[in-house]
C-alpha cells in the first residue's frame, strides 16, 4: 500500500528543491501552488512536497553524475547543490520505491526511499539512528489531497489528514485529532 501511494508521483515534474530547518531537503513536485502565508505570497510551492526530515540523503545529478549528500553540507556545498538542483527543474519522476533499510545501532530497520528522474538523476533518503528517541519521521510527503504521508521511525508509516495549506510547508496540526492509519511495512 505504501508504494501504491508513492506511485502517484510518477510522471510529475520536479519544480524546485530547497533546504529548510537543519538543512532538511524538501523537493517540490507537480503543479505550482501559491503559499497562503502572507510572508510567502510571492512564492510558489509544489502540489506535492517530499521532505527528508531526520534522514541522510544523497542526490546524483546530471551527466557525468555529480553527487550531493547531506553528509558533506558546508555553505559552499549548499550553494553548489542549489545550482545542481536547478538542472533538475522540469525533470519528471520515473520511479519511486520505498523499502526496508537497516540502521546501525537500531534493532529495527527504517524505511528508505529511492526516487529516479527521467534525466537520470536519483535521490535516496536513508533513515538514521534516533538515539534520543525523538520519534522524528524518516521522511514525509505532503499531497494535494490534504493528506500527509510520514514514514518512520522504524517500519511504520502513517497517512494523516494535513493542514498543509494553512502553515508553511504544512506539518499536521497537533491540536486536531487527525484521522490516520498506521501500517507496518510489508
Amino acid at each position: 500500500a505504501l508504494n501504491t501511494i508513492l506511485q502517484l508521483l510518477l510522471g510529475l515534474p520536479c519544480l524546485k528543491m530547497e533546504f529548510t530547518y537543519c538543512d532538511e531537503l524538501y523537493i517540490h513536485f507537480g503543479l505550482p501552488v501559491p503559499y497562503r502565508h502572507p510572508r510567502l505570497k510571492d512564492e510558489m510551492k509544489g502540489s506535492w512536497i517530499l521532505g527528508s526530515r531526520g534522514s541522510k540523503w544523497k542526490f546524483s545529478v546530471g551527466e557525468p553524475p555529480r553527487l550531493v549528500s547531506s553528509e558533506i553540507l558546508t555553505a559552499d556545498a549548499i550553494l553548489r547543490a542549489e545550482e545542481l538542483f536547478q538542472r533538475l527543474a522540469g525533470s519528471q519522476v520515473l520511479e519511486v520505491i520505498a523499502s526496508p533499510h537497516a540502521i546501525p545501532t537500531e534493532s529495527e530497520p527504517g524505511i528508505s526511499l529511492l526516487v529516479q528522474f527521467r534525466d537520470g538523476s536519483t535521490l535516496s533518503i536513508v533513515p538514521t539512528a534516533d538515539p534520543d528517541q525523538t520519534g522524528l519521521a524518516d521522511w514525509e510527503l505532503f499531497t494535494p489531497f490534504g493528506m500527509y504521508l510520514t514514514c518512520g521511525p522504524g517500519q511504520t508509516w502513517s497517512f494523516l489528514r494535513s493542514e498543509s495549506d494553512k502553515v508553511g510547508l504544512g506539518r499536521p496540526s497537533h491540536e486536531e485529532v487527525p484521522s490516520h492509519i498506521e501500517f507496518p511495512l510489508v
